[in-house]
């Protein structure tokens, strides 16, 4: 279990009210998922589909794409973040750690996301077999992820995204790419600039 400072509920101001209030402005915050759903929807549309943002946080995600048609739920390990999800979205946010907790759940989604999560795994082959089996036949999985790649080895130690307390595993496009193919997923595109985003199709062989 990935005892990580990130998910703690000690991250959260321990007044919830407080919390929510900042975080309904957090410009950054929509921005970035705004323009995540945006790319994504070039891939994949939001409408009549079923969204399940693993490691979702207070959810801003799966607000922007539920004004798209989605139907959305979401996995968070902090207690915080679940009442904060349904303070500020009325989002449906289960708690627990992924994927130890959910080993023996049954879901059927069309759409799985790790924004920002799937760095912080132990287990992302696990978390892989996992999100295969929820999603129905040729749903789409969405990893956005550090972009390894693009950090300057001179300037390494000054890479903002350079936190190996928090972050067990690093990708670039070839890695992530070879991850998700050996996982059973057709990759769709992988976009590469500071972050990736992969963006892949469930029903492809599992290549050992």
């Amino acid at each position: 279990m990935i005892e990580n400072a990130v998910y703690f509920d000690h991250h959260f101001e321990s007044d919830i009210n407080l919390a929510v209030d900042r975080l309904k402005t957090s410009a950054y915050d929509i921005e970035k998922a705004r323009n995540t759903a945006l790319t994504i929807s070039h891939y994949c549309s939001f409408l009549g589909k079923t969204v399940l943002d693993i490691g979702c946080g207070v959810g801003y995600f799966l607000d922007t794409v539920r004004t798209q048609g989605a139907t959305v739920f979401g996995l968070d390990a902090s207690s915080r973040t679940v009442a904060m999800a349904d303070q500020l979205f009325g989002i449906n946010v289960i708690r627990g750690w992924f994927p130890e907790d959910f080993i023996g759940s049954s879901y059927s989604v069309d759409i799985v996301t790790f924004n920002d999560l799937f760095e912080h795994l132990e287990s992302p082959r696990e978390a892989l077999d996992l999100a295969r089996r929820w999603l129905r036949p040729k749903g789409t999985l969405v990893i956005r992820t550090p972009n390894i790649a693009r950090v300057d080895r001179q300037k390494a130690a000054a890479w903002r995204l350079l936190q190996p307390q928090d972050h067990l595993f690093y990708y670039s496009q070839p890695t992530l790419r070879q991850l998700l193919v050996s996982s059973g997923f057709e990759v769709i595109e992988v976009i590469e600039n500071e972050w990736l985003l992969a963006i892949a199709r469930c029903g492809g062989p599992t290549v050992v």
